[in-house]
């Protein structure tokens, strides 16, 4: 029996289609009638068979999408992730170009307040040489000759001398008012310190200035003080150094100890350790104790 089944199994192999492959199976069955358990149990396995084909495709194609919903839910997180970064990029990168606008902006205005202080710095120097050349020719005049203000002078001289510092200031601006060259220096030293008149250092650089102006080396002396330490005055060094200068040169002896100081310390003019020692000499031939120490410390 079971090899006429194999005969007629590979009966069915040999012819194709499934019309003639039922026709076959239907002769075989009705020529021999006992084949008919055997197809029927071989249809059932096949129809079992086919169920969990279909039962595995149906598994793996619900493997297959849930992969497929896996790999999308990575890719748009991966997508959103990506964008995150290329927002922050873009925002790091907006920040940075923020930053780097302001720096411009910034060493822009630097720039411009650098050739600004260039340009007053110009000014000053050249304000500075006008000066010492006018106070330089000055200084020729002869700074006592008597005047109509002598006598309102000499007579604020005697009242500061007794501690009437008022009636002092009266008599010292009259003389100052017309032009005396001593009384504007003490009308100034009286306004500096607050002595007999309210303390006024705007108004005491007023006074200095017309007494420096006409040569008087204290006044000028005392401006190079002012310019030096901004009191009562815009701080400006090299303004001191030209006041300095020029009540050095009168033999004035702070003015030669300050002008020292500052060649040392390089302070409004260029640092001269030789035109220092010049000056400190100077002034330690008339006695300065500080001018001596000076030279010795630049031994």
């Amino acid at each position: 029996m079971e090899a006429v089944t194999e005969m007629i199994f590979e009966g069915i192999k040999k012819f194709g289609g499934e019309i003639m492959c039922g026709i076959l199976i239907m002769v075989a069955i009705w020529k021999f009638p006992w084949l008919k358990e055997i197809f029927g149990k071989k249809e059932n396995d096949t129809e079992a068979e086919a169920m969990r084909i279909l039962e595995i495709q149906r598994i793996l194609e619900l493997k297959r999408k849930d992969e497929e919903r896996i790999e999308e839910e990575r890719r748009h997180t991966e997508e959103a992730k990506r964008r995150e970064e290329i927002q922050r990029e873009l925002e790091r990168k907006l920040q940075e170009e923020e930053r780097l606008r302001e720096e411009l902006r910034q060493r822009e205005e630097a720039l411009k307040q650098l050739e600004a202080q260039k340009a007053e710095e110009a000014r000053l120097r050249e304000e500075a040489e006008r000066r010492l050349e006018e106070q330089r020719r000055a200084n020729a005049q002869n700074l006592n000759e008597p005047t109509d203000a002598q006598a309102q002078y000499e007579l604020g001289k005697k009242h500061y001398e007794v501690g009437n510092y008022a009636e002092a200031v009266k008599w010292y601006r009259l003389a100052a008012e017309k032009g005396h060259v001593k009384a504007q220096f003490n009308l100034g030293n009286k306004y500096f310190k607050g002595e007999g008149v309210g303390q006024d250092k705007t108004e005491a650089f007023k006074w200095y200035l017309l007494a420096a102006e006409k040569g008087y080396a204290p006044a000028q002396c005392n401006l190079g003080n002012m310019y030096f330490k901004g009191d009562g005055v815009r701080q400006d060094k090299t303004g001191a150094v030209m006041w300095y200068t020029l009540a050095a040169e009168q033999g004035e002896v702070p003015a030669q100890f300050n002008l020292g100081l500052m060649y040392e310390n390089g302070e409004g003019v260029a640092k001269n350790l030789q035109e220092a020692r010049k000056w400190y000499q100077a002034a330690a031939e008339q006695g300065d104790e500080d001018a001596k120490a000076a030279l010795v410390r630049l031994r």
